[in-house]
């Protein structure tokens, strides 16, 4: 896995050298990496049983910081030399197709030639198709709020702010932060922990319905509530 924030790296994407380029406060994070192969295990001969069903598209899902659909995104495709775009549809999706120049061998350290990115955000570079196999590739995307505008906040209201624009289902509920919410009867958790910067420091919290608690990075002897 390459970012903490990304929630899922299909563990093939590193044989194919396919890296992510992580922007510096970014408007879209990747949180989701998809590989899908072109052959079945169990039916290594056909190709409509394998996982790519013999397609050769990168699928693109764009969502907000709550995780809804979000319409009219500009997804980037580029390639040496060119450029090529496409817009989210109302179910906050695009593709792109691969074409056989895109061919690469990743056996010899090669990667594929295409990245996908929105403007400002993190970008997955070396997509293609490995020996002009047929493949596809699943990404996910989820907006950011702009540190900068947090910045401008009193620490707990930027706190809450942040947090409440993460988007994930409560995981570690033995983490410190968790234990503090819990011993201040701060009800359920309502979201996994997740980190935010504010004034050039960066901070972990986690939101609860009693609110946020959250600390400076590694800081967890002085929780705060908000």
């Amino acid at each position: 896995m390459q970012s903490p924030f990304i929630r899922f790296w299909d563990s093939r994407l590193d044989k194919l050298n396919i890296k992510v380029a992580a922007a510096e406060n970014p408007t879209y994070r990747l949180v989701e990496a998809y590989f899908q192969d072109n052959r079945d295990p169990e039916n290594p001969n056909d190709r409509e049983a394998a996982e790519s069903k013999n397609g050769i598209k990168i699928m693109v899902g764009v969502v907000d910081a709550r995780g809804r659909a979000l319409t009219n995104v500009r997804v980037i495709q580029a390639f040496p030399g060119e450029e090529a775009f496409a817009l989210t549809t109302p179910a906050g999706y695009c593709e792109f197709d691969m074409s056989g120049d895109s061919s690469f061998d990743p056996n010899k350290n090669q990667a594929g030639p295409y990245t996908i990115f929105i403007r400002g955000g993190d970008k997955v570079v070396g997509l293609g198709l490995p020996l002009r196999q047929h493949v596809q590739y699943l990404l996910k995307f989820q907006q950011t709020p702009p540190a900068r505008q947090l910045d401008g906040l009193e620490l707990g209201v930027a706190a809450k702010v942040a947090l409440a624009n993460t988007f994930g289902v409560p995981l570690n509920t033995q983490a410190a932060l968790a234990k503090f919410a819990v011993q201040n009867k701060l009800g359920i958790p309502l979201t996994d922990e997740s980190e935010f910067q504010w004034q050039g420091a960066t901070y972990v919290g986690q939101m609860w319905s009693g609110g946020a608690v959250f600390c400076k990075q590694g800081d967890f002897g002085n929780i705060q509530v908000a």
